[in-house]
């Protein structure tokens, strides 16, 4: 009884990763996932508290970045609870639930904020004179849309999602309806949310940089204040593309993940597998949202002074607190002070009072 049980749990670790593996990523995903949440929070607070940073552009962004704070604050919490973690836990049906609906719903919001970002810098960009189209009631609209429809279309995740039995391995959670429904399913999410949007951004940012690299005296003049315009224009751009290129960056590597682990998962033993989904299929998306903010602070000098400006504010607000205090203390303690020589002036006599 003791050997075979030996014998049965020396083959199930030959099929995991190795420990070592999944303490290192564990506390990668950690480390990245705190820097999303923190950063992405930084954006949305920084957007929300300066004047300057009320731009069209930035709007989306922000929209982007509360959906990569959502990404990331899910996705930390059901890893750490699942077999590919180095505590080797299980993971509920409600987490897997969970877990393919945010991810759903993220990915999505994300993925749309990029298109109107880039639309709304096409716009800006080639079409100066027209550079209101996308404001007032429309912007509102347009980001409640970018929630909307992942929520809906989403549905299926949050309601046939469980946990993956052992022949489904190395996925965590799966889809419980017919293999046919899957497949045409993610075909189409396919299609819809990476192929297409993924054609429009390189079409609609190869326009714009077209655009920066043609000068028009007409439109822009010949200025100082053009130029600078201009110049800036053009950081913005490539601010925006290295975000775009990152993006589909990792998410590629993560649908190559998925096409191999479905289509070719005979090709490789289960350790291979467990080592790839862990690398690919949950870790680069997980860097897409923690680059986005660190790309901002470093290289937007509009984000970088509104970070300083509410970094300042709360310390000015930490320092007040702590003066307060502190002159609160004292006056207590003088309080005291006085209080306790009262007392012992009253309690003490006199020489004439003594004769």
């Amino acid at each position: 009884m003791n050997n075979t049980t030996s014998r049965f749990s020396l083959h199930i670790d030959n099929l995991q990763a190795p420990y070592e593996f999944k303490a290192v990523f564990f506390v990668a995903i950690f480390v990245v996932a705190l820097v999303s949440v923190i950063g992405n929070t930084l954006v949305s607070i920084s957007f929300a508290k300066t004047q300057n940073l009320l731009t069209s552009t930035n709007y989306f962004i922000t929209n982007m970045a509360i959906s990569d704070l959502l990404y990331g604050a899910t996705l930390w919490g059901l890893f750490s609870s699942s077999r590919l973690s180095a505590f080797g836990a299980s993971l509920s049906s409600f987490g897997c639930k969970l877990r393919n609906y945010f991810w759903l719903v993220s990915y999505s919001v994300s993925n749309q904020s990029l298109v109107l970002i880039s639309v709304d810098r096409f716009i800006a960009t080639v079409f100066p004179m027209k550079v209101t189209m996308i404001s007032g009631g429309i912007r509102p609209v347009l980001i409640c849309l970018t929630w909307i429809l992942p929520t809906v279309i989403g549905f299926p995740f949050l309601y046939f999602s469980r946990v993956a039995d052992e022949p489904e391995r190395p996925f965590l959670c799966v889809i419980d309806v017919t293999r046919e429904v899957v497949i045409t399913y993610n075909a189409v999410g396919f299609v819809l949310l990476y192929c297409v949007p993924l054609v429009v951004i390189f079409i609609l940012n190869a326009c714009i940089m077209k655009s920066l690299r043609r000068r028009n005296p007409v439109i822009q003049g010949n200025g100082h204040s053009s130029t600078r315009r201009r110049k800036q224009n053009q950081r913005i751009a490539k601010i925006l593309l290295s975000i775009n290129v990152f993006f589909f960056i990792c998410w590629t590597g993560h649908y190559i993940c998925t096409i191999i682990l479905k289509l070719f998962s005979t090709a490789f033993n289960m350790r291979d597998q467990e080592t790839l989904f862990i690398s690919l299929y949950y870790f680069l998306p997980l860097v897409s949202t923690a680059f986005n903010p660190v790309i901002l602070f470093s290289f937007s000098s509009n984000y970088r002074q509104a970070l300083r400006d509410c970094l300042l504010l709360v310390i000015v607000k930490c320092r007040s607190c702590f003066i307060v205090g502190e002159v609160h203390v004292e006056t207590l303690e003088l309080a005291e002070a006085a209080k306790t020589a009262e007392h012992t002036s009253k309690n003490q006599k006199t020489p004439q009072q003594i004769k």
